[in-house]
């Protein structure tokens, strides 16, 4: 039997999680520090952080971009 592989066209993105962790690393941040920067809690950065939150507030997002100096955009 041969297997046979399928390249999508589509270019896979980090998920909104991934990018939150590359920007904390930018930054040399902690989870904590950008927790008491944006006014949300650990446990909710956590989740997002592993992909465990799927739907969003857009003022959580907001906060989130604020409090990393980084636009919207960036997380498209």
């Amino acid at each position: 039997m041969k297997i046979i592989q399928i390249k999508l066209d589509k270019e896979e993105k980090p998920c909104f999680g991934e990018k939150i962790s590359e920007k904390i690393s930018e930054k040399k941040w902690t989870v904590y520090k950008l927790c008491l920067k944006a006014g949300i809690g650990p446990a909710g950065i956590y989740r997002l952080r592993d992909g465990e939150v799927k739907d969003l507030y857009f003022d959580t997002v907001k906060k989130i971009a604020d409090a990393l100096e980084v636009s919207l955009d960036e997380f498209r």
